[in-house]
């Protein structure tokens, strides 16, 4: 019955990629953007990192090079997880859950806190979240081949 396994036919390579998996590493490439013009504004632009709200707090300019390496990382991170995911890779999704879990966990820790516009941020890492862990299709894209599946 090897025949009737799909996985058997086509290489990895060549995998349809789920669209729930497309949509999320879209968004996280675009995220790993947005991330990187925060951390230039905050490295290079230091006066006009002081002038958007939510960084109106920064006093300093050691907090606004804190703040971009931060962003650094977070680019890092955003980019090589989306690569990850659109490469089937499993580790990529492993760490988009924990991820998205300590996301979750703080807009909790925020909605406590009276912050009710983290709710957005929160209802989306749960969705994210969620179809990463209970998806079947998803679990079964992400995993592992067999050699003689390639």
């Amino acid at each position: 019955m090897k025949f009737l396994n799909p996985r058997n036919k086509i290489k990895k390579e060549h995998i349809k990629i789920p669209l729930g998996v497309k949509i999320i590493s879209i968004i996280y490439y675009l995220s790993a953007i947005l991330y990187l013009v925060i951390a230039i504004i905050s490295l290079f632009f230091k006066d006009l990192i002081f002038k958007i709200p939510d960084f109106s707090q920064i006093t300093n300019s050691y907090a606004s090079i804190i703040l971009g390496v931060i962003f650094i990382l977070l680019t890092i991170f955003s980019a090589t997880v989306a690569t990850g995911l659109w490469k089937q890779k499993n580790w990529a999704r492993i760490a988009l859950i924990i991820f998205c879990s300590l996301n979750i966990t703080g807009g909790i820790f925020s909605l406590i806190k009276g912050g009710y516009l983290s709710s957005i941020n929160l209802i989306f890492n749960l969705i994210i979240a969620s179809y990463l862990i209970f998806s079947k299709k998803i679990k079964g894209f992400f995993k592992p081949m067999k050699k003689k599946e390639i």
